[in-house]
Order: C-alpha cells, then sequence, then structure tokens
C-alpha cells in the first residue's frame, strides 16, 4: 500500500480530499472539483473585509455591506461594536459560501450611534481568520430631525425704509444643507413679503434677506406665524438625510426674530396738516400727520 492515494469527497461542504498513504500527505481542494494530486494541507487563515457605501443610516437597522475576500470561503459573519476599539463585538449576519463582491446585510439595534462593523471568514478548510484590531468601515445611525432653536436679527433697532435688507437669521439645532430657496413670510402690512435664504448651508445659522418695498410697514418686524418659514420646492436637511422641522418660535415669543431687535418698518412719506404764524409773527408752527424730526435747531415741529 506504499504510495497508495485515496481520494474523498466532503457531504457538507462538497470540497475533495486527497492524500498519499506513504507520504503521509493530504490535499483539500478550493474547489468542488477533484484535485490534482496530493499536496500541502491548507492551514492559512483567509483575509476578509467589508466596505460601506453610505456614510449614514437615518432609518431602519439594515446595513449593506460589500465583501472582499482573497479566497473561497465557507462563510463570513459581520461584528458591530460601537467603540472604535472595538469592545464587545456584536454578531450582524453570518452569510454562507459568500463570494468575492457580494452584498452583505449586518443588522443593527434601533439606537442611533457610530457603529463600527468588520468581517470574520471561514475558508473551505475550516481555517477561522483573526478579528481585527481596527473596523473595516463604519456608520452613523442618526434618526432625529434638526429643530429650529431661534430666529434673530443683527441689525440695529431702528427705522428702516423702502431698499432697505436687513437679514433674518434662523438657527438649527444642528448643521443643515440647504437645495432651493426657501423662504420666510414676513408681516409686512397689507401686503406680507418674503425673506429669502441666501446663504448658511453647510452650518446651523441660515441668513435670509427681505427687501424692503414701498408700502410695507410694521412697528416691530416679525414672521407671520409659526409656519412662516417654507421650502418652496427646495430641502433643508441635515448630514444623515433628515428633513428639518420648520416650525418657527411664535411670533413676539422668546427666541423670535421679533424678540430679538425693534426693527421698525416706515415706507410711507409724512403729510402736511396744517400751519400757523404765532401774534407776533416770529415763530411759524407746522403740524404734520407723523412726528418729525428737524434738520436744524432753528425750527420745531409737532405731530
Amino acid at each position: 500500500m506504499n504510495n497508495a492515494t485515496f481520494l474523498g469527497r466532503s457531504h457538507s461542504s462538497g470540497k475533495y480530499v486527497k492524500g498519499d498513504y506513504g507520504l503521509m500527505q493530504f490535499y483539500i481542494s478550493a474547489a468542488a472539483t477533484p484535485p490534482p494530486g496530493p499536496g500541502t494541507l491548507d492551514t492559512t487563515s483567509p483575509t476578509t473585509s467589508i466596505s460601506i457605501a453610505a456614510n449614514y443610516l437615518n432609518a431602519g437597522t439594515s446595513i449593506s455591506t460589500v465583501l472582499t475576500t482573497n479566497e473561497t470561503l465557507s462563510s463570513v459573519t459581520l461584528y458591530y461594536s460601537t467603540s472604535a476599539a472595538l469592545t464587545s463585538p456584536q454578531t450582524c449576519g453570518t452569510t454562507s459560501n459568500p463570494t468575492n463582491g457580494q452584498t452583505l446585510t449586518c443588522t443593527i439595534p434601533a439606537t442611533d450611534a457610530t457603529y463600527y462593523i468588520y468581517s470574520v471568514g471561514t475558508d473551505s478548510a475550516g481555517n477561522v481568520e483573526s478579528a481585527p484590531g481596527s473596523a473595516d468601515d463604519s456608520i452613523i445611525r442618526d434618526t432625529v430631525a434638526p429643530t429650529v432653536n431661534r430666529s434673530f436679527s443683527q441689525s440695529t433697532s431702528g427705522y428702516y425704509t423702502v431698499g432697505s435688507t436687513p437679514p433674518v437669521f434662523v438657527e438649527f439645532s444642528e448643521t443643515v444643507t440647504v437645495t432651493g430657496s426657501p423662504r420666510i413670510t414676513m408681516e409686512t402690512g397689507d401686503i406680507d413679503r418674503d425673506a429669502i435664504y441666501a446663504a448658511g448651508s453647510g452650518t446651523p445659522r441660515l441668513n435670509f434677506t427681505y427687501t424692503i418695498q414701498s408700502g410695507d410697514t410694521s412697528p416691530d418686524l416679525d414672521y407671520t406665524s409659526t409656519t412662516a418659514l417654507s421650502l418652496n420646492g427646495g430641502t433643508i436637511t441635515d448630514a444623515a438625510g433628515n428633513a428639518a422641522i420648520l416650525t418657527l418660535p411664535a411670533p413676539g415669543s422668546a427666541n423670535s426674530f421679533g424678540a430679538s431687535r425693534n426693527l421698525i418698518i416706515d415706507t410711507t412719506a409724512p403729510q402736511f396738516s396744517s400751519a400757523s404764524l404765532s401774534s407776533s409773527g416770529l415763530t411759524l408752527t407746522i403740524v404734520m400727520n407723523e412726528t418729525m424730526i428737524a434738520d436744524t435747531g432753528k425750527a420745531s415741529t409737532t405731530r
């Protein structure tokens, strides 16, 4: 029986085993095809990794990963940890007979956090890959929508008239990205005007610009209501893609635009009412329909 060989096949894996009694050598095939002859026993662990296309997950618990492997595997197991040091890893998915480039699913808890994910493969010879020292990839689960913290003005309190462009700021609870032209409807008298988005995408603070037009009036400029901020076909989202909640503080309340400054909008020219001369003929009194500010010290005006 010296140098006699044998050939066998595993019922579970479908792989072939070939041996030489005389040489005491055995060979396990890497595929479900008969090996050409006795060889070296496979004792080398596989090398695997996964990659994640997305940076964020804003709904659900399923993460799609793509497998990279250097050899045929009998199985691969995915693990996650909420620590970059991979402490207390948890299994999040196992796949039998995976192939290179295959999409694998890792199921995580329904808890917002950063998840660090890695793979451990087992080859057809039963060699198990060692757990890595760092994650293959990571993803942030964030399902919380940004909200408005406050609206405010940085303009000086006082009078503003036609052509002025007092900015209207809205500050969110986190950094937001803007597309299109969101707007805020301002309370400006008979015709309400819009403050149009101007800048701030990529920060928590957005800048809207209101241009004062003829006929606008307000004793203390504010927006019309808590729903005055609208998307106007655009979007306001956080990094994870969560759509912002657009509710503004109630007009006149703490953190509202009107409460931050007193911007008086006056675009109506004053009108003459009457004039009278004193008995001495030295004093001329002119009455206007509103309070005036004299430009010299030689005359006084009244309303």
